[in-house]
Protein backbone atom coordinates (compact mmCIF):
# COMPACT_ATOMS: atom_id res chain seq x y z
CA UNK A 1 0.00 0.00 0.00
CA UNK A 2 1.56 3.34 -1.12
CA UNK A 3 1.59 6.60 1.16
CA UNK A 4 -1.46 7.85 -0.11
CA UNK A 5 -3.62 5.09 -0.05
CA UNK A 6 -3.00 4.71 3.92
CA UNK A 7 -3.87 8.54 3.98
CA UNK A 8 -6.97 8.59 2.68
CA UNK A 9 -7.99 5.00 4.98
CA UNK A 10 -6.86 7.06 8.01
CA UNK A 11 -8.82 9.75 7.45
CA UNK A 12 -11.60 7.94 6.79
CA UNK A 13 -11.17 6.02 9.65
CA UNK A 14 -10.86 9.01 11.79
CA UNK A 15 -13.80 11.16 10.12
CA UNK A 16 -16.11 7.55 10.29
CA UNK A 17 -15.06 7.69 14.22
CA UNK A 18 -15.81 11.91 15.11
CA UNK A 19 -19.23 11.13 12.97
CA UNK A 20 -20.57 7.90 15.24
CA UNK A 21 -19.64 9.87 18.35
CA UNK A 22 -21.23 12.61 17.38
CA UNK A 23 -24.34 10.39 16.65
CA UNK A 24 -24.34 8.85 19.82
CA UNK A 25 -24.37 11.71 21.77
CA UNK A 26 -27.16 13.05 19.67
CA UNK A 27 -28.86 9.71 20.18
CA UNK A 28 -28.36 9.54 24.15
CA UNK A 29 -29.77 13.26 24.36
CA UNK A 30 -33.17 12.20 22.48
CA UNK A 31 -33.21 9.21 24.80
CA UNK A 32 -32.49 11.08 27.87
CA UNK A 33 -35.60 14.00 26.58
CA UNK A 34 -37.92 10.73 26.24
CA UNK A 35 -37.24 9.49 29.36
CA UNK A 36 -37.74 12.62 31.14
CA UNK A 37 -40.78 12.79 29.29
CA UNK A 38 -42.30 9.18 29.81
CA UNK A 39 -41.50 10.07 33.76
CA UNK A 40 -43.47 13.30 33.83
CA UNK A 41 -46.54 11.56 32.06
CA UNK A 42 -46.22 8.47 34.00
CA UNK A 43 -46.04 10.86 37.83
CA UNK A 44 -49.05 13.20 35.89
CA UNK A 45 -52.85 12.29 36.96
CA UNK A 46 -55.45 12.50 34.44
CA UNK A 47 -57.25 15.41 34.02
CA UNK A 48 -55.30 18.09 36.74
CA UNK A 49 -53.22 20.02 33.97
CA UNK A 50 -54.31 23.46 35.38
CA UNK A 51 -52.87 25.67 32.69
CA UNK A 52 -54.81 23.48 30.34
CA UNK A 53 -57.45 23.61 31.67
CA UNK A 54 -57.63 27.76 32.13
CA UNK A 55 -56.95 27.43 28.37
CA UNK A 56 -59.93 25.99 27.70
CA UNK A 57 -62.40 27.70 29.91
CA UNK A 58 -61.38 30.71 28.37
CA UNK A 59 -61.74 29.44 24.72
CA UNK A 60 -65.38 28.46 25.72
CA UNK A 61 -65.86 31.72 27.28
CA UNK A 62 -64.87 33.49 24.38
CA UNK A 63 -66.99 31.44 21.63
CA UNK A 64 -69.99 31.86 23.64
CA UNK A 65 -69.29 36.04 23.62
CA UNK A 66 -68.84 34.93 19.62
CA UNK A 67 -72.18 33.43 19.36
CA UNK A 68 -74.39 36.38 21.22
CA UNK A 69 -72.42 38.81 19.16
CA UNK A 70 -74.95 39.85 16.27
CA UNK A 71 -73.82 42.30 13.65
CA UNK A 72 -76.34 44.93 11.62
CA UNK A 73 -74.39 45.22 8.14
CA UNK A 74 -75.17 48.42 6.47
CA UNK A 75 -77.91 49.04 3.89
CA UNK A 76 -74.16 49.46 1.50
CA UNK A 77 -71.77 46.77 2.91
CA UNK A 78 -69.41 47.01 0.04
CA UNK A 79 -68.94 50.60 0.48
CA UNK A 80 -64.85 51.03 1.28
CA UNK A 81 -65.84 54.20 3.10
CA UNK A 82 -67.18 52.32 6.09
CA UNK A 83 -64.36 50.71 6.60
CA UNK A 84 -61.15 52.92 4.94
CA UNK A 85 -61.22 56.41 5.66
CA UNK A 86 -60.11 58.59 2.68
CA UNK A 87 -58.14 61.54 3.23
CA UNK A 88 -59.49 64.96 2.62
CA UNK A 89 -62.96 63.62 2.32
CA UNK A 90 -65.83 61.74 3.67
CA UNK A 91 -67.79 59.78 0.94
CA UNK A 92 -70.08 58.09 3.66
CA UNK A 93 -71.56 61.48 3.88
CA UNK A 94 -71.93 62.15 -0.19
CA UNK A 95 -75.22 63.22 -1.55
CA UNK A 96 -76.43 59.69 -2.62
CA UNK A 97 -75.09 58.85 1.14
CA UNK A 98 -78.52 57.33 3.47
CA UNK A 99 -76.99 58.30 6.55
CA UNK A 100 -77.55 61.14 8.60
CA UNK A 101 -74.83 63.59 10.12
CA UNK A 102 -75.33 66.15 12.53
CA UNK A 103 -73.13 69.06 12.08
CA UNK A 104 -73.82 71.01 14.48
CA UNK A 105 -76.42 72.17 17.11
CA UNK A 106 -77.31 75.27 18.18
CA UNK A 107 -79.16 77.30 20.70
CA UNK A 108 -80.19 80.89 20.73
CA UNK A 109 -80.60 82.29 23.81
CA UNK A 110 -84.20 81.87 25.14
CA UNK A 111 -85.06 79.20 22.21
CA UNK A 112 -85.01 75.53 21.60
CA UNK A 113 -81.76 73.82 20.43
CA UNK A 114 -81.77 73.51 16.46
CA UNK A 115 -79.57 70.92 14.80
CA UNK A 116 -78.27 71.46 11.60
CA UNK A 117 -78.41 68.07 9.84
CA UNK A 118 -76.59 66.16 6.87
CA UNK A 119 -78.71 63.67 5.03
CA UNK A 120 -78.36 63.05 0.93
CA UNK A 121 -76.84 65.89 0.49
CA UNK A 122 -78.73 68.29 1.66
CA UNK A 123 -79.05 70.45 4.92
CA UNK A 124 -81.82 70.20 7.61
CA UNK A 125 -82.17 72.71 10.31
CA UNK A 126 -84.27 70.27 12.84
CA UNK A 127 -85.91 70.38 16.29
CA UNK A 128 -87.29 68.42 18.49
CA UNK A 129 -89.84 66.07 17.16
CA UNK A 130 -89.41 66.70 13.28
CA UNK A 131 -88.63 63.66 11.27
CA UNK A 132 -85.97 63.30 8.61
CA UNK A 133 -84.35 59.63 6.95
CA UNK A 134 -87.83 57.73 8.03
CA UNK A 135 -87.27 58.27 11.57
CA UNK A 136 -87.93 60.67 14.40
CA UNK A 137 -86.14 63.16 16.84
CA UNK A 138 -86.85 61.95 19.67
CA UNK A 139 -84.38 64.36 22.23
CA UNK A 140 -82.19 66.98 21.49
CA UNK A 141 -80.09 69.20 24.01
CA UNK A 142 -77.45 71.41 23.47
CA UNK A 143 -74.61 68.56 23.43
CA UNK A 144 -76.84 65.56 22.18
CA UNK A 145 -79.40 64.48 19.46
CA UNK A 146 -80.98 61.31 20.12
CA UNK A 147 -82.60 59.71 16.76
CA UNK A 148 -85.01 57.08 16.83
CA UNK A 149 -85.41 54.92 13.15
CA UNK A 150 -87.61 51.57 13.17
CA UNK A 151 -87.38 50.85 16.96
CA UNK A 152 -83.43 51.77 16.84
CA UNK A 153 -82.26 54.44 18.52
CA UNK A 154 -78.91 56.41 17.65
CA UNK A 155 -77.31 58.91 20.18
CA UNK A 156 -75.34 61.72 18.62
CA UNK A 157 -72.77 63.48 20.83
CA UNK A 158 -71.29 67.13 20.28
CA UNK A 159 -68.57 68.38 21.60
CA UNK A 160 -68.68 71.69 22.71
CA UNK A 161 -66.92 74.40 20.50
CA UNK A 162 -65.03 77.11 21.75
CA UNK A 163 -67.83 79.92 21.24
CA UNK A 164 -70.16 78.16 23.97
Amino acid sequence: MNLRLKFFWNLLTVLSVIFILYTGIQLYRMYQEKTDLWDRFNSEETGTDKAFQDQVATLESNLELREKTRFKIDVIPTNLGNVVAFEGSDFRFSHQSRRIRVTQIVQPQGELPVANIQYRGEFFNLVQGDSVAGGLITSLSKKELVFEKDGQIIIFSMEPTLAE
